[in-house]
């Protein structure tokens, strides 16, 4: 399950991200969260970001949405940031297959 917290009460629209320190293959990478994915999304304001707490030693980050492919995330993270805030009217839910060159030994996913 990955999630995304948006604040939508400043322009331009915040998300709020994971730094992750595990897996391997993820150390250092902004991130939603993991694996096979059932993403969801919320929008809020100032008081739930404020309030947001990690609950590991991963550090919580928050980012305007334009800047995500610049904070060196996972491969695929811009593009799912901009698929949750989607208004064009795609049906969903939305099935991905990632069929990227980017395997690793420490990635799970088959």
């Amino acid at each position: 399950m990955c999630g995304f917290l948006f604040n939508v009460e400043v322009d331009p629209i915040q998300v709020m991200l994971i730094r992750k320190n595990r897996p391997t293959f993820q150390v250092g990478k902004a991130t939603g969260k993991d694996f096979e994915v059932h993403f969801f999304h919320a929008m809020a304001g100032h008081a739930e970001f404020s309030a947001a707490r990690s609950m590991t030693d991963e550090k919580i980050e928050i980012h305007p949405v334009d800047d995500v492919r610049r904070i060196n995330p996972v491969n695929n993270l811009p593009f799912l940031v901009n698929l949750a805030l989607d208004k064009s009217g795609i049906a969903r839910p939305v099935n991905l297959l990632d069929i990227s060159n980017t395997k690793n030994n420490d990635d799970p996913s088959p």
